[in-house]
């Protein structure tokens, strides 16, 4: 440490007098020199003092802690006075690093405290030793042997003695030292080739870097991979070592460039996604609102929930916290209304099943006035239509039954199948009387295009042909078809009424 501040006051005061750039006279040169002496001499008289009171610390072991507290305070003032004549520089710098010494061995009640600094020094020293590993392993050698000199000042100064490990210390650093050294010897040898190899290292990985930002994505996942990617080889770039100041200019000219270039492109992307992440955010925000007033309203809202879980899977991309949070109350909504629909259901199940065992009831009732012969058709079916479900097998028994005893009452099949075609619209709301218009309307137009085919075909035939087998069946399908059309027409006129 005195050396190094030795030195720089020889900066501040040169040779020639100069300070700051500035010429000054051989009188206030002189002058300054004299004040430089006596702040070495003040500086000498200060650090004495140090010494003798660190030799009544080893006097007097009484109050170990404060003691301890007191070494550690003369320690650290020690480094903080500048420096002092050379020619007495090492005979005190012995004499402090003696009673240092003597202060461990005498305090036989401090051991503590003494394997505490010790194992600090040793992790300090262990640290210095894989800082200079790493300076050896450096390609940049130029840079590694400035700092190997800090290192070996920091060795020197600023760190205390250990135990037996310290001589197995100080010669793995001698070791790495001299490896460091033949390195830094070799390379001056050969700087030329080394430039030049690293210029051409260098331009190889800014080639890659280039070809990774042509790269273009359009996920984060994916800009996150490119990050690395050219974080990675950016990284390589800058343990590569020295190449020639003008080759370096240029190349660093083109490697800012293309960081340039990255970064740019980089933030506009997560502008936009920003941009896009408040977009979507406000929409799952739209649907949580969307599902909370269905929750209020009635439960036939199963396929409007169901629309909204698909809307909601297509909202990307989102944070993740706050995606998260959001889903949450998505689906605890969801959830909700989708119980209440199962209740409703367990409800209406019962319902069915009451009612289905009322129907069963019903139609014996049926069964026994039809053999009595006092069923009243219209009574009837008023009786069958105050039933609110629609049992399959029930309906099929209970028109199978009806048609039986219409038959036997005269009526043809149109005219029972219009009979029943009125009691079914008795029983169908509005949108299910608009489904089925469409629904005949579709068969009306597909019977009215096949009677134009089969009219269009009898055209063909002749006089002669009249006895012909074909031209018969042309002719009872032209009448099914006419029949059709007109059940048809009448189905969908009481639709309309």
């Amino acid at each position: 440490m005195e050396q190094r501040c030795w030195n720089n006051r020889q900066k501040k005061v040169g040779k020639f007098g100069i300070i700051n750039n500035c010429k000054i006279s051989f009188i206030e040169e002189t002058i300054m020199s004299n004040n430089f002496v006596n702040d070495l001499e003040k500086n000498y008289k200060l650090k004495e003092e140090l010494v003798e009171k660190l030799r009544h610390l080893i006097k007097n072991v009484d109050h170990i802690s404060k003691k301890y507290s007191d070494f550690n305070e003369i320690r650290k003032r020690w480094f903080e006075i500048g420096p002092v004549p050379r020619i007495k520089d090492q005979i005190l710098w012995n004499n402090f690093q003696h009673n240092i010494k003597n202060f461990y061995d005498y305090l036989k009640l401090n051991r503590t405290f003494k394997k505490i600094d010790e194992e600090h020094n040793f992790k300090e020293k262990k640290n210095i030793i894989l800082q200079a590993k790493k300076l050896s392993d450096s390609k940049n050698l130029f840079r590694s042997e400035k700092l190997l000199d800090r290192l070996l000042k920091k060795w020197k100064y600023e760190t205390g003695p250990v135990s037996n490990d310290n001589d197995k210390l100080e010669n793995e650093l001698k070791n790495i030292i001299e490896i460091t050294k033949e390195k830094i010897e070799i390379f001056k040898k050969n700087k030329e080739i080394f430039f030049k190899e690293n210029l051409q290292k260098k331009v190889q990985l800014l080639k890659k870097m280039k070809d990774v930002l042509k790269v273009n994505c359009k996920s984060n996942s994916e800009w996150k991979s490119k990050i690395n990617n050219f974080e990675t080889i950016k990284n390589q770039i800058q343990l590569i070592g020295p190449v020639k100041p003008e080759e370096n200019k240029i190349f660093w000219k083109d490697f800012r460039k293309c960081n340039k270039e990255f970064y740019l492109e980089k933030n506009i992307f997560f502008k936009d996604q920003k941009r896009d992440y408040k977009k979507n955010i406000q929409n799952q925000e739209r649907i949580i609102n969307d599902v909370k007033l269905l929750t209020e309203g009635n439960l036939c809202v199963k396929e409007k929930v169901i629309l909204l879980q698909k809307e909601w899977k297509k909202i990307k991309p989102v944070p993740f916290k706050v995606n998260k949070k959001n889903f949450n109350i998505f689906k605890s909504l969801c959830d909700q209304i989708f119980k209440k629909i199962s209740s409703q259901k367990l409800i209406e199940n019962e319902k069915t099943i009451n009612e289905t065992k009322l129907k069963t009831k019903y139609i014996n009732e049926i069964k026994k006035l039809i053999k009595e012969g006092k069923l009243n058709i219209n009574e009837t079916f008023d009786g069958w239509n105050n039933f609110l479900t629609k049992h399959v097998d029930s309906e099929r028994k209970f028109f199978e039954i009806m048609k039986i005893y219409l038959k036997a009452k005269g009526l043809n099949e149109n005219e029972i199948e219009i009979k029943f075609f009125d009691q079914k619209i008795k029983r169908m709301n509005d949108k299910e009387k608009k489904n089925e218009k469409i629904s005949l309307n579709r068969k009306l137009k597909e019977f009215e295009k096949e009677l134009s085919i089969l009219e269009n075909n009898f055209s063909f035939f002749n006089d002669k042909s009249k006895q012909n087998i074909l031209l018969k069946k042309i002719k009872m399908d032209l009448c099914s078809i006419k029949e059709n059309i007109i059940s048809l027409n009448l189905k969908i006129s009481k639709l309309s009424n």
